[in-house]
């Protein structure tokens, strides 16, 4: 849509929208949208009838809804001249989109506009630019600069582009198990390789960076708390995601999917059927163990990461499924683990001084000298519980007491 003003202020009294072929470059159709006739505006002034003129009033409304309204005309018209726009290119404005589909009788598929699509991407993450430390601007900048190479480097193989997108952030914080010879020049020179576009052409840093973008508001699909000694017992479940739909991204870092096969939902693990139950089911179990817990004892969960990332989404699951209550009458308190490698990486003489990530499979590599499974949360829940009590840093119950919060005051904060 063009307007009659420019800026964002979306208050124009006219536009013009045109249908331009993609490989010709020409215009197909056009349509015009007016709020104002001055003729008419001057008649109403004067309560009088207005003369015989060209009025092009034909919209009522606000100048942004003219977008939406004038696409409809276009698309709709189109079989009139025997043809249909079967594919439309344009910015990320889900309400053209949604009237398309309602109001015009036959299928249209939607393609994003690169440079709107990476307008968009920096809009969402300057939003939290002042939730996430070290979102700088220039990260901002380069994390567009990738988004928009990989898209322009892979167009018609959605396949290697999926593969680029889900390596850019990894990539920027030094890992290049997944990324692509022909385009990481850490692959090509290991040693020498230094970021073109990040400060100092050195590897991102901070946990924040890493885990805050993921939505908080996601599905659980499984749980496990494992002890630090044999004589209690463990807890683990899967389950099924309220919403049917697992990303693809999310799909490629633990490797869970869904499937329907004859109105039947089935949750796989690579591939391998996983016995599940649902949201509900399984934090009310969840609510039972820790219940059960604690007549014996204080009941402490450790997560790592867990106040920015885990601890939230549990809360808000259980908050879903009305099992808050439930939860906090348990008397648990929570400890994040982060908090507690980040100061002993810190510390000279501490087995994690030479440690250069927090994440829990680097923590475990350096202190257990192998590596685990990542990203099932039974193997994660292991790998923690190694880590705390049974390596080399030998974690006391009172320095975890000490960094222990009761579950009520997280939920209040």
């Amino acid at each position: 849509m063009g307007w009659r003003k420019r800026g964002r202020c979306h208050d124009s009294s006219s536009g013009v929208s045109t249908a331009v072929g993609l490989h010709t470059g020409k215009v197909i159709s056009y349509a015009t949208r007016n709020k104002m006739c001055r003729v008419c505006d001057e008649a109403e002034k004067k309560n009088k009838e207005a003369e015989s003129h060209d009025c092009r009033k034909n919209h009522e409304g606000s100048s942004k809804s003219m977008e939406a309204n004038v696409a409809v005309e276009l698309f709709s018209s189109a079989p009139k001249s025997g043809v249909i726009y079967s594919t439309y290119v344009g910015d990320d404005d889900s309400v053209t989109e949604n009237h398309l589909k309602t109001l015009v009788n036959y299928d249209i598929d939607k393609w994003s506009d690169v440079n709107h699509a990476s307008r968009t991407l920096g809009t969402r993450l300057y939003m939290a630019k002042g939730k996430i430390k070290g979102l700088t601007p220039n990260v901002i900048s380069y994390i567009q600069k990738s988004f928009t190479y990989c898209v322009n480097q892979n167009k018609g193989q959605p396949s290697s582009l999926l593969e680029g997108l889900t390596s850019i952030v990894p990539h920027a914080f030094g890992k290049h198990d997944n990324c692509s010879n022909s385009w990481c020049g850490y692959k090509k020179d290991p040693e020498g390789y230094k970021h073109g576009s990040l400060p100092g052409g050195k590897d991102l840093t901070g946990e924040d960076l890493q885990t805050t973008g993921l939505d908080r508001k996601s599905d659980i699909l499984q749980i496990s708390c494992i002890p630090p000694n044999a004589e209690t017992k463990s807890f683990s479940v899967n389950l099924f995601p309220e919403n049917r739909i697992i990303g693809q991204s999310a799909t490629q870092v633990h490797g869970i999917s869904v499937e329907f096969c004859k109105g039947r939902k089935t949750l796989l693990r690579r591939g391998k059927e996983l016995e599940a139950v649902s949201q509900t089911q399984g934090l009310s179990d969840f609510c039972s163990f820790l219940k059960q817990q604690s007549r014996s004892f204080q009941v402490v969960l450790i997560a790592h990461n867990g106040e920015k990332f885990d601890f939230p989404v549990l809360i808000n699951a259980l908050r879903r499924n009305n099992l808050l209550e439930l939860f906090l009458a348990t008397g648990v308190v929570l400890v994040d683990s982060l908090k507690i490698v980040s100061t002993e990486m810190k510390q000279k003489g501490s087995p994690l001084y030479s440690c250069k990530s927090k994440s829990l499979s680097d923590v475990y590599e350096v202190l257990l000298k192998e590596k685990f499974d990542a990203h099932d949360a039974q193997e994660d829940a292991t790998a923690l519980s190694r880590i705390l009590f049974q390596s080399p840093l030998q974690v006391s119950v009172e320095r975890i007491q000490t960094h222990a919060v009761p579950a009520e005051l997280f939920v209040k904060k």
